[in-house]
């Protein structure tokens, strides 16, 4: 019995680890694109300008 409790603790700990990991990358990408937009934003603004 013990050993079946301390596995399902076991379990529960590395799920909510996963879970803040998770979190952590889709943080990570959310940022991550956004500068990208940011940047691709900005050059196009550049171009039009110099297209002017």
């Amino acid at each position: 019995m013990k050993l079946k409790a301390v596995l399902k603790h076991a379990d529960e700990l590395l799920q909510s680890q996963f879970g803040r990991i998770q979190e952590a990358i889709q943080g990570v990408t959310n940022k991550s694109i956004n500068r990208l937009a940011d940047a691709a934003d900005k050059a196009s603004e550049r171009l039009s300008k110099a297209m002017q």
